[in-house]
């Protein structure tokens, strides 16, 4: 879990995970501008959060330097019911064929992309739900993609 980026869907913010403290958890306080409250009381009145684990050990994340300016804690505690993993750590990154076999999903030529894009717009479009959706919003998707104009630039030389 160390060095691991995560991501709170609550603040839409993203974390590195410094180490995971296994004396605090979400029932364990801390201290606000209105008094002492505990993780499970505060995510519930700030962002109507549930936290179904009282018991799981937090996860600890050292604040950016801007939260820091900003009068933040050095030390941020997160729940880890909340957080979402993102990223690639450092270990996933040097292994080769992890890394081709995501390439293969993430890099695709235009034919693949277009057929990609044509089945999505096709799924949202007959979805009972994103169909109501497009209903209460009043909007429409075009069954085709649009085309535009190009053109294949020459490779530039680069010298060295």
């Amino acid at each position: 879990v160390l060095g691991v980026v995560v991501l709170t869907d609550y603040n839409n913010k993203t974390y590195t995970i410094n180490d995971v403290s296994f004396d605090t958890n979400p029932q364990s306080t801390f201290e606000t501008k209105n008094g002492k409250t505990s993780f499970v009381e505060y995510y519930q009145q700030r962002y109507n959060i549930r936290i179904r684990d009282a018991q799981q050990p937090m996860l600890l994340s050292r604040a950016k330097k801007r939260d820091l300016r900003a009068g933040g804690c050095e030390l941020m505690a997160l729940v880890p019911e909340l957080c979402r993993v993102t990223g690639l750590t450092d270990q996933m990154r040097s292994d080769f064929r992890m890394m081709k076999a995501m390439s293969d999903h993430t890099r695709l030529n235009p034919d693949r992309r277009i057929e990609r894009l044509n089945t999505f717009n096709n799924r949202l479009q007959t979805c009972p739900e994103s169909a109501d959706v497009f209903k209460i919003w009043q909007m429409e998707l075009d069954r085709r993609l649009v085309e535009l104009p190009g053109r294949m630039l020459p490779q530039e030389l680069i010298f060295f």
